[in-house]
């Protein structure tokens, strides 16, 4: 097995979000390679990675062109995500697994160009595959969005169900060895790690896809629908939500497909209370030594921490947050700053002060001059504060972060920006 080339997966990636987030998302976190171990496409889950791993016929893959290998990549990850397998219909009167494996594909394929609004025209040949037009000698009598178990009884019907040569399936459902996901050699090693891999999925999905996502599920919010690894989805995202970093960083690296390799330097940070960084008279803010490349290549993020004395403790997370996009920097241009009434931008040899009030005017003002400079506002912009300043009116409040100290107060802060405690972020 050999993986794609790194410039295929970035395109397909990019690509993916286009028809939703959780496809991005389940592809990046897929290990994607060519096996002559199948005929088409095929998904399952390595038991010591938790991760899935999805296989691709080399000469199938390269019979398509752009569009129609990024359906087959959507499709792939729903099968696996409704746990297409696992819930296998065997146990319906009549049914076989052509039968099934069929009433799968038509559940998938239409989800795609019903509910993530892909062109099925995009598809040359798409009339040999299973859709209800193709596999049902009456298909206006067929319901549209529902679950597999329908089309399948559906099928069980209909007499052009025997007949030869019908509709083929996209893919190799059972995956290479037989044991696909919920198949019979199914380990309870392998199921966790579709769990694992619906509570990866959860935490790196905002609010709003999360949403879009459960509703556009076949059959509704009904009890007994085949929601599959969606039920795992649903079930992190009832959790307290918490702002992982990690994830923020992978998210703000999708808008962005070329990179840029080179060799950086870093700094390493101390995490530590502020009352131990008060004991150092020589102590200095780490600046962030970037090897610069092209401006264009680049995101652009701008961090900014509140040094009025009922924030500045924090100064420790403010160091690990700029020290995850550093270890970034052939992705992101990272400038740092530190502000009261005043704002000094963070490099080398800046000496940490304890201010008293706050203005938050002073920012946008700051942000305004590196639009000037980049030719481009911010992609993100990161404030760490309690709240407690003054009316500010960003030009792009959504790429606005606000950290919130405790006890804070929001009353100046923009309606369309995002905000989270303090105490709700994750860094690894």
């Amino acid at each position: 097995m050999r993986p794609l080339t790194r410039e295929e997966l970035l395109k397909i990636g990019a690509s993916l979000e286009d028809y939703h987030a959780i496809f991005y998302t389940f592809f990046e976190m897929s290990s994607v390679v060519f096996s002559d171990q199948i005929p088409t496409a095929a998904v399952d889950f390595n038991e010591r990675g938790g991760k899935p791993r999805m296989m691709l016929n080399e000469e199938f893959w390269n019979r398509h062109n752009f569009r129609e290998k990024l359906f087959i990549i959507c499709h792939e990850c729903l099968h696996a995500l409704l746990d297409h397998g696992i819930r296998n219909g065997m146990d319906v009167k009549g049914a076989t697994h052509e039968l099934v494996n069929k009433a799968q594909d038509i559940t998938i394929n239409h989800m795609i160009i019903d509910l993530f609004n892909f062109d099925r025209e995009d598809l040359r040949e798409w009339k040999k595959y299973c859709w209800i037009e193709t596999c049902f000698t009456n298909p206006f009598a067929i319901k549209r969005n529902e679950n597999f178990i329908y089309y399948l009884e559906k099928l069980i019907e209909d007499p052009k169900s025997k007949e030869e040569n019908g509709p083929m399936t996209l893919d190799h459902h059972a995956g290479a060895d037989g044991n696909g996901p919920g198949q019979p050699g199914e380990t309870e090693e392998s199921k966790k790690a579709r769990e694992s891999c619906a509570a990866d999925i959860a935490k790196d999905l905002d609010a709003k896809d999360l949403e879009s996502l459960i509703n556009s599920l076949p059959g509704g919010h009904g009890a007994g629908t085949m929601r599959g690894v969606y039920e795992k989805i649903l079930e992190e995202r009832l959790k307290p939500l918490k702002l992982n970093i990690k994830m923020m960083i992978k998210r703000l690296k999708r808008t962005r497909l070329k990179y840029v390799d080179k060799d950086l330097e870093t700094f390493i940070h101390e995490d530590r209370r502020f009352n131990d960084v008060l004991k150092r008279p020589d102590l200095s803010l780490p600046g962030t030594s970037i090897v610069q490349g092209p401006l264009k290549d680049r995101l652009l993020t701008a961090m900014f921490m509140d040094v009025s004395g009922s924030c500045i403790e924090y100064f420790p997370l403010f160091q690990q947050i700029n020290a995850a996009f550093v270890a970034e920097s052939n992705i992101f241009d990272l400038r740092s700053f530190i502000f009261d009434t005043s704002i000094t931008e963070i490099v080398k040899g800046t000496p940490l002060r304890v201010g008293g009030g706050t203005y938050f005017h002073i920012i946008e003002e700051e942000i305004l001059k590196l639009e000037k400079e980049y030719h481009r506002y911010p992609d993100c912009v990161i404030v760490v504060t309690d709240g407690d300043g003054t009316a500010v009116k960003p030009k792009a409040p959504t790429k606005w972060l606000w950290l919130f100290s405790r006890p804070y107060s929001k009353y100046f802060i923009p309606r369309n920006s995002r905000s989270w405690n303090v105490t709700d972020v994750e860094l690894h």
